[in-house]
């Protein structure tokens, strides 16, 4: 499905034309066909607009890449399918555009979710969103009642030449390993340590390579944070494998919901959105193939934003070697982090949860379950639909936004900008495409289109190859170039093209 994205077959294409006009056919070049989108006046979009596009190029990008055997043998991974795949293909149900009770915001009702927080940011941000939710509530209440909480950062010895599977492997086997201990069981039971909650950060610099860290909320009732610590980065130093140096670990008590925040809004991914980098690099005075910048560093998920967003000047060697440099990290990182945890709360604090707030904390499943819906808005043809995300070209962010400006009419002039032929029923609130009957009253059958390609060049399409699923766009020559004769031109069905 993602692997194959030839868009030469979406198209009739005289032979006389190939050699001038490339179609896109790789991830790259479609960045570029809907960037004109992305600046056209018709589509003016506020800042959380363009925060869910980018998201959705992310995803889409994210989901373009595959890195086991399974996704090999399919064709694409979950999240190449994220957002955009009906949940059942063989049911005809329209796709909805719904309002949610709850928030009140728009989406798209009964579609798959990937469910992946390392590689997903849109379902990434809904479980973490959820889990500050969560972390704020019950170290709220921990801190209420007059308990103590500390905050703990762990790292391990690495160099630039280690794996980022290496690295996992050595902290978080090492950090398993550590509480089986009688040292670990002592420092437990001398500070009274009740839980923890764990989560794994992971970033990557040109210096150092990656670097996996542990951060820990660790839930007591001692009263000499000193003390506690100290044996506690003692007890994960001495761990010969770990190799970690006393000074590089981190230690400091939350006094309140303030240091809370502090440590949930390292989660926040709306920050890693807003810049490609979180330490910006050194200058470059002089690029060659054998320097190395130091201090540059990134997040996996501020290398997808530059991927996604395609943030590289092309007349830049650096650029050029930064781009397939960060695609090809971000593989790594996507392997490495399959079927690992990104957040970890202990069966005691579980336990806490469901004391406090009456119910379990919620599976990942459960959190990106679609919301109840309080009233739908409009629905889409699911033949419609198929075309639209078929092969990624366009993105539904685009028609939420739609919506959100001018609703159901945004999305019906967005359809139609995008070159579809279509009808709206308005007692079943539905868009669906043209059908071939209708169409065959005023357009005889036979009659060339011309559509313009974003180069300028043209391509040729017969009536029968758009009569439900094709798209025509405005042309503004009416001249066969085969048959060296003039063609009528359909001014009903030549609509205002973005892509242009």
């Amino acid at each position: 499905m993602c692997k194959n994205k030839n868009f030469d077959q979406l198209y009739i294409v005289p032979d006389f034309l190939k050699e001038v006009r490339k179609l896109p056919t790789d991830l790259a070049k479609v960045q570029a066909f809907t960037r004109s989108l992305d600046t056209n006046g018709k589509f003016v979009r506020g800042e959380t607009q363009n925060l869910r596009l980018t998201f959705e190029k992310m995803r889409r990008y994210s989901g373009s890449i595959l890195v086991d055997e399974k996704d090999f043998n399919r064709g694409f991974n979950s999240t190449c399918t994220c957002g955009i795949g009906r949940i059942s293909k063989e049911d005809k149900t329209p796709v909805a555009l719904v309002r949610g009770v709850e928030s009140q915001k728009v989406f798209f009702n009964g579609l798959v979710k990937c469910g992946s927080v390392w590689r997903c940011p849109v379902c990434g941000f809904k479980v973490m969103k959820h889990r500050q939710n969560e972390l704020y509530y019950m170290s709220s209440e921990w801190l209420r009642r007059g308990f103590k909480i500390s905050f703990v950062t762990l790292t391990i010895r690495h160099r630039p030449t280690f794996t980022l599977e290496k690295s996992l492997d050595i902290l978080l086997s090492e950090f398993r390993k550590m509480q089986n201990t009688k040292v670990f069981d002592r420092l437990e039971l001398e500070h009274d340590v009740t839980g923890f909650v764990r989560t794994l950060e992971i970033t990557w610099g040109e210096s150092n390579g990656w670097h996996p860290h542990l951060h820990l909320l660790v839930f007591h009732k001692s009263d000499n944070f000193d003390s506690l610590h100290s044996d506690f980065i003692d007890c994960w130093t001495k761990r010969k494998r770990v190799g970690a140096l006393k000074c590089l670990q981190k230690a400091k008590r939350v006094y309140d919901t303030e240091g809370l925040v502090d440590y949930v809004t390292k989660w926040d991914m709306t920050k890693e959105m807003t810049r490609s980098h979180f330490k910006e690099p050194k200058t470059v005075t002089k690029w060659d193939s054998d320097l190395v910048v130091k201090g540059e560093r990134y997040t996996p998920f501020s290398m997808l934003r530059r991927l996604a967003l395609d943030e590289f000047d092309e007349d830049s060697s650096y650029d050029r070697y930064m781009r397939g440099k960060l695609h090809w990290l971000f593989v790594h990182y996507c392997k490495a982090t399959k079927g690992k945890h990104f957040i970890v709360v202990s069966k005691k604090m579980k336990a806490f949860f469901r004391e406090i707030a009456n119910e379990d904390m919620k599976t990942d499943e459960e959190i990106l379950r679609d919301e109840k819906v309080d009233d739908i808005l409009v629905k889409i043809d699911t033949d419609l639909w198929d075309d639209f995300t078929k092969d990624r070209r366009f993105y539904p962010a685009y028609l939420l936004n739609a919506y959100e400006n001018e609703g159901v009419d945004g999305v019906i002039n967005f359809f139609t900008s995008a070159g579809y032929l279509i009808d709206y029923d308005s007692d079943r609130r539905l868009i669906l495409p043209k059908s071939q009957e209708q169409m065959k009253i005023s357009v005889p059958k036979g009659t060339i289109v011309y559509v313009r390609n974003r180069g300028g060049e043209w391509k040729i399409r017969r009536f029968c190859d758009f009569a439900r699923n094709g798209r025509i766009k405005v042309f503004c020559d009416q001249y066969d170039p085969i048959n060296n004769t003039s063609v009528q031109f359909f001014s009903e069905y030549s609509f205002d093209n973005p892509l242009v």
